[in-house]
């Protein structure tokens, strides 16, 4: 027997407003019940099949954290603008190794009677912590993207509204990883953390709502946002350390941190391509 439930694309619309909504503002307190209901709401398949052949889930689960480095401003008269911004994106299929990485170098921390916050954060890390998380990286099975504009190369109209500029680099960065990595079939899904940027509450559900109709619309794919901080995960405490050494290159000319990342991939500035947007 084959029996397949789809709602309508207004109810699948509806709940994932919803769904990014919550996951905002809750977070991990209801992200288990939000993914599975998701996933049903999206697609129920039951089929018959002969006794001992495994049942595939029903989805396969991304997990992608998203860190930046510089800023966003366009005045540089000011001392502290930087010329370039950059954006990291680590790809775990899993993210628990990630997790046990970040967790033994607070260890060692302990171990070494260092005292310190319960945060890695890579500017306020010494050269050898920096340089052995990136090391550590390499042996995690994680991929990791980053894009970086010359600020002076963004035409003026996407300057006046930044939430705006954020997004199109974010959106820019998963359809990379969509293209790149091996997405199973439409029920797949990605969990994406970013980490929270002081955004108010009518700018946060706007930005969810546009980049989950995008990557939807053009993948297929659903994409469950939350918004959160270095703290509460420390997928985004990892990907940290790659932001920071793509920023060196950048705004430095400093290219010996980013070596270190066997995995990393750059892609090309959206504002340098004709057409792209």
């Amino acid at each position: 027997m084959n029996f397949a439930y789809k709602p309508t694309s207004s109810a699948r619309e509806t709940h994932a407003r919803e769904v990014g909504f919550l996951l905002g503002e809750y977070g991990s307190r209801i992200e288990s019940f939000t993914l599975a209901f998701q996933l049903l709401l999206d697609t129920i398949h039951i089929q018959s099949r002969p006794l001992g052949q495994p049942v595939r889930p029903f989805c396969y689960m991304i997990n992608i954290f998203i860190d930046e480095s510089g800023d966003l401003g366009f005045d540089f008269r000011k001392k502290k603008t930087s010329r370039y911004f950059v954006m990291a994106m680590l790809y775990a299929e899993k993210k628990e190794p990630v997790e046990r990485m970040i967790k033994k170098f607070y260890r060692q921390f302990r171990e070494m009677k260092i005292n310190r916050s319960s945060v890695l954060h890579s500017y306020k890390e010494t050269d050898e912590t920096r340089r052995r998380v990136l090391k550590a990286l390499n042996v995690l099975g994680v991929h990791i993207y980053g894009i970086s504009i010359d600020k002076k190369t963004v035409p003026i109209n996407y300057r006046e509204d930044t939430h705006v500029l954020y997004g199109i680099l974010v959106s820019k960065l998963l359809a990379e990883v969509i293209r790149s990595e091996r997405f199973h079939d439409s029920r797949d899904a990605i969990s994406l953390f970013l980490d929270r940027r002081g955004m108010n509450r009518s700018v946060t559900n706007e930005f969810i709502n546009r980049l989950t109709k995008d990557v939807k619309d053009k993948f297929g794919i659903s994409v469950l946002v939350k918004i959160t901080s270095l703290t509460a995960e420390k997928g985004l405490q990892a990907v940290d350390f790659a932001s920071w050494a793509f920023y060196q290159k950048a705004e430095f000319n400093d290219e010996s941190y980013l070596k270190l990342l066997e995995m990393f991939k750059e892609v090309p500035n959206p504002f340098l391509i004709h057409g792209e947007f």
